[in-house]
């Protein structure tokens, strides 16, 4: 049986990300890479034009586990690790990692039931609908990180040309959606598929200052209106 953090969290994670401020947390270290196990063996990849597409391995599956922080760091504010672990039964939980100046993707497969990403910094999040599956992306690139407008377009344009001609996605989170320049902050995007539909949103906490606060929002979609941006990226 789950313990009473993880339970409140699987049975209604908004509510429960609205009591409490959440960071995700990748557990298990892999010495070959130093990188988490989570991230380094619970999903398998193939080349796509500028990235990874991930698939769940079969051997080792992520499974949510809530604990809470004991030190605090948010003034007055209970903070929980959303902590994703390996398992070695499919928990339908899946994990998209991302990768350095690039594009990775997970279709999400019939037994998925949760999907993670992040922790974000400055990345973007897509979903889109690609031959009648559900599609997660994440988006990096620090080339141009010095000149935002260029930043944005070369994230969408590493979308665009992963998806089929004249495809657009269904949302779109982008780095000022969650993201604070003014103080520290950590920011994660998830899914969730009830009655056989994903939504998605995203959960943003600052980690310093007065106004320190955390949010929990719907991953916006994309808006007809960028359509002309985008046809012309």
């Amino acid at each position: 049986m789950p313990d009473p953090y993880t339970a409140d969290f699987l049975a209604n994670p908004l509510a429960c990300l609205g009591a409490n401020a959440g960071v995700l947390n990748l557990q298990g270290a892999d010495p070959s890479t130093g990188r988490p196990a989570v991230r380094a063996a619970a999903s398998v990849g193939a080349p796509v034009p500028g990235g990874t597409a991930f698939t769940q391995s079969a051997g080792v599956f992520p499974r949510v586990n809530v604990y809470p922080v004991p030190t605090p760091r948010l003034p007055g504010q209970p903070v929980q690790a959303i902590t994703l672990e390996a398992a070695n039964v499919d928990q339908r939980v899946r994990y998209l990692p991302d990768a350095p100046n690039a594009l990775t993707q997970m279709a999400l497969d019939p037994a998925a039931e949760w999907v993670f990403t992040g922790p974000l910094s400055g990345c973007h999040v897509y979903v889109a609908t690609v031959a009648g599956a559900t599609v997660l992306y994440h988006v990096n690139d620090n080339t141009s990180a010095d000149d935002i407008p260029a930043n944005k377009r070369i994230k969408d344009r590493r979308l665009k040309n992963v998806l089929p001609a004249g495809a657009l996605p269904t949302h779109r989170l982008i780095w000022w959606h969650y993201r604070s320049v003014d103080a520290p902050f950590e920011a994660f995007a998830f899914g969730r598929r009830v009655g056989g539909n994903w939504r998605f949103w995203y959960h943003r906490v600052l980690l310093a200052g007065a106004e320190s606060a955390h949010v929990t929002a719907e991953l916006p979609p994309f808006h007809p209106g960028l359509a002309p941006y985008w046809g012309g990226l």
